[in-house]
């Protein structure tokens, strides 16, 4: 539950400036603006989201292996 919310906030912070960049959903600029933008400034962000999901899937693994037999 911590993890995703945590996923969740960093996910929310990470795109609160997409929403502010065209002030209406019409203009979003398509995925080479995404790509600039995430690539660019925004990258020490989704670099952090890319490793606490890393993280999340390690331990869900882990957790849902079981016993050995």
């Amino acid at each position: 539950m911590i993890a995703s919310l945590t996923v969740s906030a960093m996910l929310f912070l990470m795109l609160r400036p997409l929403f502010a960049l065209g002030g209406s959903t019409s203009s979003a600029g398509g995925p080479a603006e995404l790509a600039t933008l995430l690539l660019g400034p925004m990258l020490p962000q989704f670099e952090a989201v890319g490793a606490l999901l890393l993280v999340a899937l390690v331990a869900v693994v882990f957790v849902m292996g079981g016993e050995r037999r």
